[in-house]
C-alpha cells in the first residue's frame, strides 16, 4: 500500500493564498465586464436626447474647425485622464450635420452660433460653414451670433446672422484680405546706403524690400497663389461675406494705392523713403604705401 506525503503547512499556505488572489482576479474581471455592459445597455436605452417642442439650436464650437482631428481617440481619452489633454478641435461635418438637421426639424425655430470659444479657421471651412447658415436661413428661421469678442475669421461667420451681439466692452478686429509691402531701394539710394545680401534662388522675398522699388514676378506669383482677393486664383468672388445687408462692395473695393503696393495688372509705385535705420557704407580698407 502506497501513502502519499502530506505537503507541510508552508506549502498549503501558499496554496491558499494563491487561490483566493485568483478568485478575486476573476470576481473583479466579472464584476467590470457587467459594469461595462450595463453602461452600454444604459446607453443604448436612453436613445437620443430630448428636444423641447420649441427650441434654438446652439453651435458652439471650441478651438479650431478641421475637417479631422490631430489626435487619436487613445490620445485625447488619456490626456484627459492626465489633464494634459491638447488644443481642443471641432470637426466640421458635426457642425454641418447639425445645421441640416435644424433646418428640416420643426422644433429648431431659430440658430444661435455661439462665437466665443471658435479658434482660427481656414478660408475653405469657413466658407462650408456660411453656405450651411445661408441654406438654414431659406427654411425662414432666424440666425443670431453673439460673442464677447470677434476676430476675422468669427465674424465672417457672424456676419450672414439676421442679428449680432457684442458685448459693451468686447472688439471686432478685422485684418481684411489685402496687404501691401513697403519697398526702401530708392530711399535707401538717396542716403547712401548700400545693402550687402546674399540669397539663393527666384523665390526669396524676404530681402526684396531692399533690393527694388516694387515687388519681382516671383513674389506676385508666389503671392496670388495663396491670395484671398476676389477673382485671382486663390480665392472666388462669392467667398466674401455680403452680410448684413450690404452688396460687399466696400469691402473688397478698390482700396487706396500706397507705396509698394502692386497696383492691377501693373508694377508697385517706388517707395518714399526708408522705413527703418539705415546701414552705412563699410569703410575702404587701408593699403599702406610702399
Amino acid at each position: 500500500m502506497y501513502c502519499e506525503e502530506r505537503p507541510g503547512w508552508f506549502w498549503r499556505f501558499l496554496g491558499g493564498l494563491w487561490r483566493l488572489l485568483d478568485g478575486t482576479r476573476r470576481a473583479a474581471v466579472n464584476l467590470l465586464f457587467l459594469l461595462i455592459a450595463l453602461a452600454l445597455m444604459g446607453a443604448a436605452l436612453a436613445g437620443k436626447p430630448k428636444v423641447p417642442s420649441s427650441t434654438a439650436l446652439v453651435i458652439d464650437p471650441r478651438g479650431p474647425i478641421v475637417e479631422q482631428l490631430s489626435t487619436s481617440p487613445r490620445d485625447r481619452i488619456l490626456g484627459g485622464l492626465t489633464g494634459s489633454a491638447s488644443q481642443q478641435e471641432t470637426l466640421l461635418k458635426d457642425l454641418l450635420d447639425a445645421i441640416h438637421a435644424g433646418k428640416d426639424d420643426a422644433r429648431v425655430k431659430a440658430l444661435f452660433l455661439d462665437l466665443d470659444q471658435m479658434g482660427r479657421t481656414g478660408f475653405s471651412k469657413l466658407q462650408d460653414l456660411r453656405a450651411a447658415i445661408l441654406d438654414f436661413k431659406k427654411s425662414g428661421k432666424k440666425v443670431v451670433a453673439g460673442a464677447d469678442a470677434y476676430d476675422q475669421t468669427q465674424y465672417y461667420l457672424a456676419a450672414h446672422a439676421d442679428e449680432v451681439f457684442l458685448h459693451p466692452m468686447g472688439l471686432v478686429l478685422l485684418e481684411g484680405f489685402g496687404g501691401y509691402r513697403r519697398h526702401y531701394k530708392e530711399g535707401l539710394d538717396k542716403l547712401g546706403v548700400e545693402m550687402h545680401i546674399f540669397r539663393v534662388g527666384e523665390y526669396k522675398s524676404a530681402v526684396e524690400p531692399y533690393l527694388r522699388n516694387d515687388m519681382s514676378r516671383e513674389t506676385k506669383e508666389a503671392l496670388l497663389e495663396v491670395s484671398l482677393v476676389p477673382g485671382r486664383r486663390g480665392g472666388r468672388p462669392e467667398a466674401h461675406p455680403r452680410g448684413r445687408g450690404g452688396d460687399g462692395r466696400r469691402l473688397h473695393g478698390s482700396p487706396a494705392r500706397r507705396p509698394g503696393r502692386p497696383r492691377p495688372g501693373g508694377e508697385g509705385r517706388p517707395a518714399g523713403g526708408p522705413g527703418g535705420p539705415p546701414r552705412r557704407r563699410p569703410p575702404a580698407p587701408h593699403r599702406p604705401r610702399r
